[in-house]
């Protein structure tokens, strides 16, 4: 039954993607992040990658060890492997594939919890659902679906314990904790807390049920020798990631909660909405919204406060957790006010919400006046919070509709002869309609207009052919040297700090997007005061400055067509010719929403540095350090800059290069600050006529077939946003 239920929802729900002819890829993570990475893992296991898993790759920014860096995202996600068993020409279809494979693994780790926590069957199906199909759980489906993952270990963590309770072995909590530890360190971290409240709370649950078996100081033994031996079955993996972790440009440079004592006002005021809602917008990862069921069994069994006390206790402690920054960053590695720990809450809405199921037939009226109360209270927190009006959002309006219907169902069972398996039945439909309409809320177009965010079939395969216009095929053919390259600033206007892209055409490209970084080229980059420094991307392309730039081997620069003459070059960079001796011109690959609208060309650098080699001198310390940023990385030419004096070389006084000089400023045309403003210069200059820069007017349907991924279907389409076009 579980399996049919899901596939019903995800029909609904993917299906309104899918029916749009849009892929589950996000425009921004997805295809900067997720996609590419992906990509790469699918050519490691299957032999095409130029480099093996365990080994240095040139093709990571500067630099860094392929493991480490990837093991964030897919080395520990067994579901990644499964990239390997599809054509390559299907790795779009096996990205939707896996995440829904993974979804669907979350609601069978949900019915292993249930079936240890007692529930009865219809409870489990119910609670597995809900836990299955939270607007947590579309989110991260939707943007980051390995973050579906922690959802599938911390219910059998729970289990696990649960089992050394009864008296049982302790050998399954060490083998989901020491793949737990391989997966993600950062879910690692958050499961790790998340499973202590449950061996807390657990505990003493039963302790008053007089259920425990196992007497606490031989439990706390197994805890502890479960920690050391998944720690020693995962050493050889967690302990390069932790070191990597620890010494990468996240590494202690986020303030503590952002430096909050309490959240923004707008943050509480959305809050009430938040419990039922997710579509819309998202403050500090409050991604809440479940199942309008959940909040009807939290209120049942707030009402037998001590008959459920334990779980009870739990909701409140994850009421009052949202209220306050510091828990989030606590929660989050002791960095930002991120609640993405509300992950773990779904857990105890799953489980309230089955054991509701399980006691229907048991429900009296007085219990009837407590929803009616706690409806009431509801309500008026959003009519509150929402400036004293109820205008809401038409999917926000299904959702609460959904929810009266509810309690209509459960105010006939109570007055008519409608209890059993009719009413269990009429319930189990409302969870599944429920989930179905949370789902649609997020990219259904009826909705919402945010399906743009993900992009149609076919654009990502082709962009990460496209991306350079296949201009990196010219530099393949006839470069066979080491170089690295970079492109100009705005050659794309991404949303996301960077692309990993360029990893995919062997372009040793010194931008790059990961989660881990390394923390020295991020004091590299910020001791030079580079202005496009991230902790996901330190290098980026340093802004285009000419000594950064050569110092870092850059070869060959990556521009835009229309900027040729107008946008910031580096000194030392001439534009590549052919042999006619006219500018080589590579004409715009069209990609539907991503691209740029314009050919590219190629300069290239003739004062790059090699990418090793020696010097003879060494800086002093103290003068560099007082040196400005541009004054530093000139002295950088001239000797190497040491942590500590090396005995045996010469050292040399950085001195101060540069120069003032007068100059004036003068306004030769209006700035560009607005989005409409940004179009419209796009139009005008589209050197090639491009398509897709043609953003704002019809295509003809001779035109829509040129540009992957935009979805045709024999009529002219009227495209109304740079950024997001209906299909």
């Amino acid at each position: 039954m579980y399996t049919v239920a899901f596939a019903f929802i995800v029909l609904c729900s993917f299906g309104a993607l899918r029916f749009l002819g849009q892929t589950t890829i996000w425009n921004v993570d997805g295809i900067s992040q997720h996609y590419p990475i992906l990509e790469e893992f699918y050519r490691i296991l299957r032999g095409t990658a130029h480099q093996s898993l365990f080994g240095w790759s040139w093709n990571l920014g500067l630099g860094a060890d392929q493991m480490t860096t990837f093991a964030y995202y897919v080395v520990g996600d067994p579901f990644s492997y499964l990239i390997a068993l599809f054509p390559a020409d299907k790795l779009e279809l096996g990205y939707q594939v896996l995440t829904i494979l993974r979804l669907y693994a979350v609601g069978l780790a949900f019915l292993v919890f249930a079936k240890q926590m007692r529930l009865k069957r219809s409870g489990s199906l119910v609670g597995a659902l809900i836990y299955t199909f939270g607007s947590y759980s579309f989110y991260v489906s939707y943007h980051h679906p390995f973050f579906l993952l922690p959802l599938i270990f911390f219910p059998l963590l729970c289990v696990a314990i649960d089992r050394i309770y009864h008296g049982q072995s302790f050998l399954w909590l060490v083998a989901i904790t020491a793949v737990v530890l391989i997966s993600n360190v950062y879910f690692a971290y958050v499961l790790a807390i998340g499973s202590l409240f449950f061996a807390v709370f657990r505990y003493v649950d039963l302790k008053q049920k007089g259920e425990l078996v196992r007497p606490l100081p031989r439990s706390l033994g197994y805890f502890a020798l479960t920690v050391v031996m998944a720690l020693m079955i995962a050493a050889m993996i967690l302990l390069p990631n932790l070191l990597s972790m620890l010494s990468s440009s996240r590494s202690g440079s986020a303030i503590f909660a952002n430096g909050l004592k309490f959240y923004p006002a707008i943050y509480y005021m959305k809050l009430p909405n938040a419990i039922l809602n997710a579509s819309g917008q998202m403050y500090y990862w409050v991604v809440m919204g479940t199942s309008g069921l959940t909040l009807i069994a939290m209120i049942w069994s707030f009402r037998h406060f001590k008959k459920y006390l334990m779980l009870n206790i739990l909701i409140l402690l994850i009421a009052v957790g949202l209220l306050f920054p510091e828990v989030a960053a606590v929660m989050n590695v002791m960095s930002t006010p991120s609640n993405r720990w509300l992950l773990l809450a779904q857990l105890a809405f799953g489980l309230v919400a089955g054991r509701f199921v399980d006691h229907l037939d048991e429900l009296v009226p007085a219990d009837f006046k407590w929803f009616l109360y706690g409806t009431l209270l509801l309500f008026a927190a959003i009519w509150v919070s929402n400036g004293f009006i109820f205008r809401l959002q038409a999917h926000h309006l299904m959702i609460y509709g959904i929810y009266l219907v509810m309690l209509l169902v459960i105010a006939y069972a109570l007055i008519g002869d409608f209890k059993g398996p009719r009413l269990r039945f009429s319930i189990l439909a409302l969870v599944i309609i429920n989930a179905a309409s949370t789902g649609l809320g997020f990219y259904s177009s009826n909705y919402s207009h945010s399906q743009g965010d993900e992009l149609s079939r076919g654009v990502a395969s082709h962009w990460t052919t496209a991306f350079y216009d296949y201009a990196n095929r010219y530099l393949a053919k006839h470069d066979k040297s080491f170089y690295r390259t970079a492109t100009t600033s705005d050659y794309y206007s991404l949303r996301s700090a960077g692309n990993n892209i360029p990893m995919l055409l062997n372009m040793h490209s010194i931008s790059s997007y990961f989660s881990i970084q390394s923390g020295a080229v991020n004091d590299f980059n910020k001791a030079l005061m580079n202005s496009e420094n991230t902790m996901n991307n330190p290098t980026r392309n340093v802004d285009n400055r000419t000594t950064m730039t050569s110092l870092l081997n850059v070869k060959y620069l990556f521009a835009r067509q229309d900027e040729v003459g107008q946008s910031k070059i580096p000194y030392g960079f001439k534009i590549v010719k052919n042999r006619k001796g006219k500018t080589l011109l590579f004409r715009d690959q069209p990609v539907y929403s991503l691209g740029n609208g314009t050919g590219t060309v190629i300069y290239q650098n003739k004062y790059a540095t090699p990418l090793a080699y020696t010097q003879t001198q060494q800086l002093s310390s103290s003068s560099y350090n007082k040196l400005t940023a541009a004054d530093k990385e000139q002295a950088l030419l001239s000797g190497a800059q040491t942590s500590k004096k090396m005995s045996g070389v010469k050292t040399v006084k950085a001195t101060t290069t540069a120069e003032s000089v007068p100059y004036k400023v003068t306004t030769t045309s209006i700035p560009i600050t607005t989005v409409a403003q940004a179009i419209n210069y796009r139009l005008t200059h589209n050197t090639n006529r491009s398509l897709s820069a043609n953003v704002n007017g019809d295509l003809s349907t001779a035109d829509a077939k040129k540009i992957r991924g935009f979805n045709w279907s024999g009529q002219t389409f009227q495209c109304h946003s740079v950024f997001n076009c209906p299909e």
